[in-house]
C-alpha cells in the first residue's frame, strides 16, 4: 500500500472530542500521544515509542488548550485544476480498506513501524480514511504483567518478558522457530504431558551433530562416525545405536574430550561395535568435557 499525508486535513467527523493541554505544536489531523511527564499532549511517534491515543482537531501551538478527539474521519486538503477543486488522494484505489499504523512526527503510514506496531484506522476511500488509535505492542519487547489473550498467531522478533506468566491453550503450541528459550530463574514445570526432545532418526556415514538435535538415532549398514559440536556446559546428547554389524564412533569436537566411563580415561572419541539398540547419554559439563551419564552397550574410548 502507498500512502500520503498531508498538512491541512479536513475533519469530517468526530467522536468522543475533549480539550486538552498541547506540550508540543500541533497540526490538526495529527495522531497524539500523551506525554506524562509533562502532562500534555505531542504529536504521536513510533521511533520514539509514543503511541498515539487521540486525534487534533485543530492547529495548537506549545502550550495551548486545543479540541481533540478519540476517533476521527479524515480528508485529504483540496487541491484545484482548472477551476474545479477536490481533495487529494491519500492512497490508491486498490489500497482502499487498507490498515493505517502509527509514523513519525504525528502522521499516519502504511506499514508497521519498527519499533512501535499499532494499528491507528483504515482507508475509507482514495481521500479519506477513519483514525481511531487502537491497543499497541512494541516491537523490540513485550513485557506482560498481567494477561494477554491472543486468538490467532502472533510474531515476535524480539523478546517476550511475562512477569505474570505464559498460558497456552488446549491444542495450541509455543513454537520457537529458530533462538533458544531461557529461563533466568525459576522452574520449568510440566503439569500434564512431556517436554519432546529433537531427534535425528537414521543418521549415517559421517555426521556433524548440530545444537538443535540432542537425540540422535542410527540405523546403517557400514561404520558412522558423529562429531559432537563444541561443548558448551549443560548440552545433552543421547545416542542410539539401534543395529548391529558396524561401528558406531562418537568423536569430540577440536580439543574437546569424552571421558570414558570404563576407566576414567580422557580420550579424543569412544565407539560401539554391539549394535543393536546400545545407547549413550553424552553431557558436557564445561566448555571441554563431555561425560557419560548412562551407556549400555560396548564402548570403549580411543585417541584419533
Amino acid at each position: 500500500m502507498s500512502y500520503t499525508d498531508y498538512e491541512g486535513k479536513t475533519i469530517l467527523q468526530a467522536w468522543g472530542k475533549f480539550r486538552s493541554y498541547c506540550y508540543e505544536a500541533v497540526d490538526v489531523g495529527d495522531l497524539l500521544a500523551r506525554d506524562t511527564s509533562n502532562n500534555g499532549w505531542i504529536p504521536a511517534d513510533q521511533g520514539d515509542s509514543e503511541a498515539a491515543e487521540a486525534i487534533a482537531l485543530e492547529n495548537g501551538d506549545a502550550g495551548d488548550t486545543i479540541w481533540m478527539a478519540l476517533a476521527v474521519v479524515i480528508e485529504a486538503p483540496p487541491t484545484e485544476s482548472t477551476g474545479a477543486w477536490s481533495a487529494q488522494a491519500l492512497c490508491l484505489a486498490e489500497d482502499v480498506g487498507s490498515v493505517l499504523y502509527v509514523g513519525e512526527s504525528g502522521k499516519a503510514q502504511s506499514s508497521q513501524g519498527a519499533t512501535l506496531g499499532q494499528q491507528v484506522g483504515f482507508m475509507t476511500s482514495t481521500s479519506t480514511a477513519v483514525l481511531c488509535p487502537g491497543g499497541y505492542l512494541t516491537t523490540t519487547s513485550l513485557s506482560l504483567s498481567s494477561t494477554l489473550a491472543v486468538t490467532g498467531a502472533t510474531t515476535l522478533t524480539g523478546a517476550l518478558a511475562a512477569n505474570g506468566g505464559i498460558t497456552i491453550g488446549s491444542g495450541k503450541n509455543l513454537v520457537l522457530t529458530k533462538g533458544n528459550a531461557t529461563l533466568t530463574e525459576g522452574t520449568l514445570a510440566v503439569t500434564k504431558g512431556m517436554i519432546k526432545p529433537a531427534v535425528k532418526d537414521g543418521a549415517t556415514g559421517a555426521v556433524e551433530l548440530a545444537t538443535e538435535y540432542n537425540v540422535v538415532c542410527v540405523e546403517a549398514a557400514a561404520d558412522t562416525t558423529l562429531t559432537l559440536p563444541t561443548a558448551v556446559a549443560g548440552l545433552k546428547y543421547e545416542i542410539v545405536h539401534k543395529s548391529g554389524d558396524f561401528t558406531l564412533t562418537v568423536t569430540a569436537n577440536t580439543s574437546d574430550k569424552i571421558i570414558d566411563p570404563a576407566d576414567g580415561g580422557v580420550h579424543d572419541k569412544i565407539a560401539d561395535d554391539k549394535g543393536l539398540d546400545c545407547h549413550i547419554t553424552l553431557v558436557a559439563v564445561d566448555d571441554t568435557n563431555w561425560v557419560c551419564t548412562s551407556l549400555n552397550g560396548g564402548w570403549t574410548g580411543a585417541d584419533a
